[in-house]
Parts: C-alpha cells; sequence; structure tokens
C-alpha cells in the first residue's frame, strides 16, 4: 500500500516468515549427550519426581544467545510455525526425545518408569464428590463425553480442496501489506525540500533559513517531523483494518455468487446494503468540507469525536455482523523489490452471536441494551465512577453507529417513521 488510501484485497498463496529451528536443536541435543548435571532426579523416598528443565533451559538460552529460529530478523516482531524443513525439525525432536527416555529410564533404576509413575501418581479413580476432604467436586469415576478432531488448515490452493460448507472453524488468513514505507522519511523529505525551494528564490537568505530550520528538525530524533512516521503508522494502520473489513465482507459476497445461481436473493440484497451503508459512513467521517468540531458529539458532558472514533480499526465492531480479526499470527518486511511490509492476521466472521456474560441472546441484544437510557445495565454503569466516563463514550459511538447503518438509508433518509418522528 502506499501512503493513499488506495488498497486492494486479492487471494494469494504467499509463505509466512520461515523458521529454521534445526541449529537450535542441534545445541539440545549436543548438551543433553555431554551434561553431567542429571535432568531428572528421585527424591529419597522414591514419591517425587524433579525435573531439571528450567536450569537447562536457562543454559542453552544463556549460552547461545544468536540461535535465533528467525531466518530474517529485520522489522519482523512474530512469525508463525513455517519450517525451513519440516521433515529434519521432526526427525532432530525424535532424537531429543530418545534421549530424554534413556535419562528418565538412568535416573528410575533399578525401577522401570512405569513402576516409579504408579507410586508418584494417584489414579483418578480414588478421587470422587463423596471425600469430604477434597476441595473440589469433580466426578472422576466417569468418562467423561470428549471428542478430539483433526484440524486441517486449507485455502483455494489446496488440491481436492473441501467444502467449506462443512467445515467446523470458518475463518481466512489476512496477509496486509504496505509497500513503500522504507522509502517513506527519503520522499517526505525531497518533497518539503521541493516545496523550499518552489517558494523561495535561489540563493536567497530566506531559501538558507528554511533549509537550516528543515536541517535542524531532521537532526532532532524528538522533532515533529520525525514523529509524523510514526503518526502515520499509528493512524493509517488503523483506518486500512477497517477498511479491509469493508473488503472482506465484498470477498465473501464475490464467493457467494459463485456457489449460488440466485442472484436476486434477499440475503444477497441484504450484505449489499450493509456494504454501501458502510461505506456511506466513512465517506462522511473523510469529507474533507467538514471541520473535525462538526464531528463532536456529546452526552451527559462526555463528548466525543466521531471522526476519530470511525477511523479506528474497531469502529465498526460492536455490529451484529461485521468481520472480526482474531490477533496477529506472522509479521514480515521486504527491503528489496517494493520496500514492503505485511501483517499476518485470521479473520472470522462474526454473526451475532450470544453474549453470555450478561446473558444475551444476541450481539443485537446485548449493544441495544446498553446504549438503551432505561435499562438496568446503563443505568448501573452511569453510577459507577470508575466506568461512567469510558461507557458514555461507547454508547456515544455505538448509538451513532447504529443510527448510520440501520435508521439511515442509502439515499440519506429515514424511512422508518420511529426515527423521522421528532418526538
Amino acid at each position: 500500500m502506499t501512503m493513499t488510501d488506495q488498497h486492494i484485497l486479492q487471494e494469494t498463496f504467499d509463505s509466512l516468515p520461515k523458521l529454521d529451528y534445526i541449529p537450535l536443536l542441534d545445541t539440545i541435543l549436543k548438551e543433553l549427550k555431554t551434561t553431567t548435571t542429571p535432568i531428572f532426579q528421585l527424591s529419597p523416598d522414591q514419591n517425587r519426581l524433579l525435573i531439571r528443565a528450567y536450569d537447562f533451559a536457562y543454559k542453552i538460552a544463556t549460552e547461545n544467545k544468536t540461535l535465533n529460529p528467525l531466518t530474517q530478523t529485520t522489522g519482523i516482531r512474530a512469525a508463525t510455525v513455517n519450517f525451513e524443513d519440516t521433515a529434519k525439525f521432526c526427525d532432530k525432536i525424535r532424537q531429543i526425545q530418545q534421549l530424554l527416555k534413556e535419562k528418565l529410564n538412568l535416573a528410575c533404576q533399578p525401577e522401570s518408569p512405569e513402576n516409579i509413575l504408579v507410586k508418584i501418581c494417584s489414579d483418578l479413580g480414588e478421587f470422587n464428590q463423596e471425600k469430604d476432604s477434597l476441595p473440589f467436586n469433580y466426578d472422576f469415576s466417569k468418562q467423561p463425553p470428549f471428542t478430539s478432531k483433526r484440524l486441517t488448515l486449507e485455502n483455494s490452493f489446496t488440491p481436492n480442496r473441501s467444502s467449506g460448507s462443512h467445515a467446523n472453524i470458518k475463518a481466512h488468513h489476512f496477509n496486509i501489506r504496505f509497500t513503500g514505507l522504507a522509502d517513506f522519511q527519503d520522499n517526505l523529505c525531497a518533497y518539503i525540500r521541493h516545496h523550499i525551494n518552489t517558494i523561495t528564490d535561489e540563493n536567497s537568505s530566506e531559501r538558507q533559513d528554511l533549509n537550516g530550520l528543515f536541517n535542524e528538525l531532521s537532526d532532532r530524533p524528538d522533532s515533529s517531523l520525525n514523529n509524523l512516521r510514526s503518526i502515520i503508522d499509528q493512524e493509517a494502520l488503523p483506518r486500512l483494518l477497517r477498511d479491509l473489513k469493508i473488503d472482506y465482507l465484498e470477498y465473501l459476497k464475490k464467493g457467494w455468487k459463485k456457489t449460488h445461481s440466485n442472484a436476486n436473493s434477499p440475503d444477497l440484497t441484504l450484505l449489499q446494503t450493509l456494504i454501501n451503508r458502510f461505506k456511506i459512513v466513512i465517506e462522511y467521517v473523510n469529507d474533507t468540507n467538514l471541520d473535525n468540531a462538526h464531528y463532536d458529539i456529546t452526552y451527559l458532558g462526555e463528548t466525543v469525536n466521531l471522526r476519530t472514533v470511525f477511523s479506528q480499526s474497531d469502529a465498526f465492531d460492536s455490529l451484529p455482523i461485521i468481520p472480526d480479526y482474531q490477533g496477529v499470527i506472522g509479521e514480515s518486511y521486504n527491503r528489496n523489490s517494493n520496500n514492503f511490509k505485511e501483517f499476518n492476521l485470521g479473520i472470522r466472521l462474526k454473526l451475532n452471536g450470544s453474549v453470555s456474560a450478561y446473558n444475551e441472546k444476541s450481539s443485537l441484544d446485548y449493544h441495544i441494551a446498553e446504549i438503551d437510557p432505561t435499562s438496568p445495565r446503563h443505568r448501573e454503569y452511569l453510577q459507577n465512577s470508575n466506568k461512567a466516563k469510558s461507557f458514555k463514550t461507547r454508547v456515544l459511538k455505538n448509538v451513532c453507529l447504529y443510527y448510520l447503518i440501520f435508521a439511515i438509508d442509502e439515499t440519506g433518509n429515514t424511512p422508518d417513521e420511529e426515527y423521522s418522528n421528532p418526538k
């Protein structure tokens, strides 16, 4: 993404940053083979097993500080499990496991680890709710009806991909890429110098003074010029994350059209209406003809600026149906071709689920009750001095958001008489 609001959403198959654990695992293997300090040790009464895992890990970490699994460290703060060589990684883990088994067998001699385990551990069947001395009540004698399933992550590039309708977890992996970040500072300085040359005469004292002031600002780490870069990061990324949620809805709409023959479906019409109204809200807060004061609204002495709150990545998150990010799972940086920085996020679609903590059947019910000034929860929050300020801010934002999305149509009118009635 350049330093504009232009962005695109497309399906790709880009790998996350590679991790190479082999040097670290080789070091662990070497230490296991040469160490004279026992990792496993039984107590004299053989009722406790001491495992010196922390001491062993601390020794590895402090004596081998350069063993970073990341093959590329510049600009990366997080990475997922994406091995350079999966087969070799698994082989090293098996070797470590075998060495640990041998050391455990040695520590348990002349007994076997299985016999020692019987002495150390109590059978779960001995614990039941009839014993008054137990600090808990759980029926260990019954077999819980737990089941396990294999989790398989697929994308559209996976051969023989299964139908998405049968998936237990419906989510996507997002790569958000910024381009031109490395050139931002240089380009900004070039534009400022060009502007100085445009408004001043060559060899004039005014040009010399402005260039001198500009050089001074460039050299000061805490100057407003150098702070501009962090401001760009803080404001541009949240707006992009907000806008990409709308793009994601567009992406889902296209996917729906590919698998359904009814192009005039009411469901599709509602989705398109939601997308259109999101775009209207964004156009409204981005209107350059309106100053910031126009967006100030107040409730019980608390003021909120709609332009600010609707420019955040979570601007629309209180709506019952909205894409929802699920944390950062990776980050990469490329200084070569396009100088891009990429964030790897999980994303899913929130579908008006229940809010069990407040005994609400749906997200819509929860937020409507919260913004309703006659509801018990609304009154309770206002009476709580520690929560009242943030609650008023949340109410202001959500009232305006729900009004703009649900009450006003694409033409800017309020067709519902209940909203239009001045009373």
